[in-house]
């Protein structure tokens, strides 16, 4: 048979080959972008409020910038108790001695953890909101709702903040079904790695009681570190992403010497 016979030639072929490839590529990027929950629920349940996972970050990802924000320019604390003023901002010690020529003890050994808890405390009630008004949005369009309580938590890991709703939540409009075990909201920030320097940062106050800034910036590329030496011997670190612009500050004391003495460098 003749390809005029069957209703296209060469040049509708190609045309179905560049649709095919398309397609190809478009749900390449879809599996990249997305994460694999969003995937799965963009995949059974489409978009809008059949999409619990991206309505639950959209709603709390502006809070959750902000809260970390906060926290980030108080040296990882919601209400330092420690702390020196610094542009008129609470900056918590994380390395302190009262003591001249003592070395400076880090006061948070387990930094991120600590970090993870005073987050969790001030987005705990807006993440709560969050789900909230996501099941009265459900039952507004008419779905039955069977929602089961849990913990909210929040992980901090490489690149993304993670918070985590440990509850299930159920729907169904007719023959309609469906159920939900937890979400995972993930977005990006990079407050992990900066924690991390922050502790090499503390590690070296505690052995020498000084660290070396430029060393830390060719081995953190993406990292700029600043230390601002105070009369009383304190030092103000702020530690930022040159990408983004997120910061981490933090105060130290260790290693002062006396007035008359000078201030180690």
């Amino acid at each position: 048979m003749k390809e005029c016979e069957l209703g296209f030639g060469k040049k509708g072929q190609v045309a179905i080959f560049i649709i095919i490839g398309l397609v190809i590529v478009i749900a390449g990027v879809l599996i990249f972008v997305i994460s694999p929950g969003e995937l799965s629920n963009l995949i059974v349940g489409g978009g809008g409020l059949e999409n619990p996972q991206i309505e639950l970050k959209n709603c709390i990802q502006e809070d959750l910038a902000q809260t970390i924000v906060t926290i980030s320019a108080q040296g990882g604390d919601v209400n330092p108790q420690h702390y020196i003023l610094y542009d008129d901002n609470k900056v918590r010690y994380l390395s302190y001695t009262n003591n001249y020529y003592d070395l400076g003890v880090n006061q948070e050994p387990l930094l991120i953890n600590h970090v993870e808890g005073e987050i969790e405390s001030l987005i705990s009630e807006k993440a709560e909101s969050c789900f909230e008004d996501l099941v009265s949005e459900f039952e507004s369009k008419g779905y039955v709702i069977e929602s089961g309580r849990g913990d909210i938590t929040v992980e901090l890991v490489p690149e993304n903040v993670v918070v985590n709703f440990d509850r299930s939540l159920s729907v169904s409009k007719g023959d309609e079904d469906r159920t939900y075990e937890g979400f995972d909201i993930v977005v990006d920030n990079n407050i992990y790695e900066l924690l991390e320097i922050a502790n090499k940062i503390l590690d070296d106050e505690a052995k020498y009681g000084n660290t070396e800034t430029t060393f830390l910036m060719d081995r953190y590329h993406d990292v700029k570190v600043e230390k601002d030496l105070k009369t009383d011997g304190s030092a103000i670190y702020t530690l930022t992403n040159r990408k983004t612009g997120e910061k981490f500050l933090f105060a130290s004391r260790s290693l002062v010497l006396p007035p008359g003495y000078g201030i180690i460098q």
